[in-house]
């Protein structure tokens, strides 16, 4: 049985918390309750699996409320690029569409970078189709108050976020592929360092 070869490996791990984190994985890769791995492990199994759904629920509370926060946060890049697009200066990665998920977002990035200000909003517009055009225009027209002297704070601040959000969704991609059979422990262990990637780029955000 795959558990019994897991178990060996897992009661080498003197650290409770780090075995119970890699019971975790090693029970989502399986396929079984988390508790038919603790057991063997000298895991306490209910405790475990109460914090599990409790981690669950609020995840499934949270994802609509961090999509629609993503999303702003990608709004407001795009609104920081058009008014202050010398900040791609200091700031080059924040045109990096690897952090963006709404389409509009991304088909603006290449046009802003090409552009960065040169010769006025105008110029801007003729490398534009009309939807980007409009697209432009209603961010151009919501408020943007964030002072000169915050806009490197601010566009590195937005840039995290937007890492952030990139990271949760690979960490989703990645463990959505525990269930195939052919995942190995060095995806476990990529899963677990993007996890904690994920916890300095929150750090970074705070």
């Amino acid at each position: 049985m795959a558990r019994d070869a897991v178990v060996p490996l897992l009661l080498e791990i003197s650290d409770i918390g780090l075995r119970a984190h890699y019971a975790e994985l090693a029970a989502e890769m399986l396929g079984m309750p988390y508790a038919d791995v603790a057991g063997p492990a000298k895991l306490s199994p209910k405790g475990r699996e109460r914090e599990r759904q409790s981690q669950a629920d609020a995840a499934a509370t949270a994802k609509p409320i961090v999509e629609r926060i993503a999303h702003a946060d990608e709004r407001a890049a795009i609104q920081l690029l058009l008014h202050s697009p010398e900040v791609l200066d200091t700031v080059p990665y924040l045109a990096d569409a690897d952090g963006y998920m709404l389409p509009i977002a991304v088909r603006l990035l290449i046009p802003i970078s090409r552009w960065r200000g040169r010769g006025g909003i105008h110029v801007l517009r003729e490398l534009l189709d009309e939807e980007s055009q409009r697209a432009v225009e209603q961010v151009l027209n919501e408020p943007f108050d964030v002072p000169q002297e915050s806009l490197k704070a601010y566009a590195l601040t937005l840039f995290n976020r937007l890492q952030l959000a990139a990271t949760d969704r690979t960490i989703a991609q990645m463990e959505a592929a525990l269930d195939s059979p052919d995942v190995t422990i060095d995806d476990l262990d990529a899963l677990d360092n993007i996890k904690r990637h994920r916890e300095f780029l929150k750090a970074q955000s705070a």
